[in-house]
């Protein structure tokens, strides 16, 4: 089975705030599971919101006080409309386009949420019958943020992410940040083997692949594997059908060929 993934790679075109280092020092303890924080499975239905459920995973995980999910779908709506207007600079005879389930990139979503907040997520959608783990589907993904939504919203900017740099060092920091009780979130391609998950430890994954796809995840624990190396257990989006009830092991190099990492460190900004 083929899910919907819908991560964007950031194309150099999107305003990059300077964010800051965790700078944590020391080496990693090798264990950490912040399950216990981490809300249920969510479920991205067929709609290419997987950065903005990322996120909606990990932001309780690291703030466990917010005592809510955070809505995917007002965090996709307004991720698409931040993405809309870098995309489209407008003139004085200018109107913007009509978005459409483009999927869009972790850097919008960490910009959403401390541009306009979120807010608890809402009534589970019924898709094809099924009630998803998800307030965001196919019938509402497009949606325009309504004022309620965003004056509520506004109630509770989140700040405090930071930019974990891709490559050989972001096993350490992830793993540095997941011993401080920070959650993780994290996006890169993924191919079809990753789709097919039922166990194990994921590896590298082949960009060559034609049923692969940008994919975004949220990073809650890992361990010290046998050979020292380390292993991340990851939270994904496509419900609890997939891998182990909804979330797997992934090596260090699945980590180091990620494009985004943010540890969101997040915290109320009013």
């Amino acid at each position: 089975m083929i899910h919907a993934r819908g991560l964007l790679p950031d194309d150099g075109r999107h305003k990059r705030d300077p964010f800051r280092s965790l700078k944590l020092k020391g080496a990693p303890s090798g264990f950490a599971d912040l399950t216990p924080n981490a809300p249920h499975v969510l479920d991205q239905n067929y709609v290419g919101s997987c950065a903005p459920h990322s996120v909606a995973a990990a932001v309780p995980t690291s703030l466990p006080g917010l005592g809510y999910v955070p809505s995917p779908r007002e965090l996709y709506a307004l991720a698409l409309r931040i993405d809309r207007a870098d995309d489209h600079p407008l003139t004085p005879v200018d109107r913007l386009p009509f978005v459409s389930d483009s999927g869009t990139r972790l850097l919008t979503c960490v910009e959403a949420i401390s541009r306009w907040g979120v807010i608890p997520m809402g009534p589970r959608v019924n898709v094809g019958g099924q009630v998803r783990e998800s307030d965001c589907g196919p019938a509402n993904a497009l949606k325009d943020p309504q004022l309620g939504e965003l004056e509520r919203a506004a109630e509770t900017l989140l700040i405090g992410a930071y930019e974990i740099a891709p490559g050989e060092g972001a096993a350490r920091e992830i793993a540095l940040a997941l011993d401080a009780g920070i959650a993780v979130v994290c996006g890169g391609w993924v191919d079809s083997t990753f789709d097919a998950y039922e166990g194990g430890v994921i590896g590298p994954q082949n960009i060559g692949d034609p049923y692969g796809g940008g994919h975004a995840l949220a990073i809650i624990g890992y361990r010290t594997a046998g050979n020292g190396s380390l292993e991340f257990r990851i939270r994904n989006s496509w419900s609890e059908s997939w891998g182990l009830n909804g979330d797997g092991w992934v090596n260090e190099a699945f980590i180091r060929e990620r494009w985004e990492v943010f540890a969101l460190a997040v915290r109320r900004a009013v």
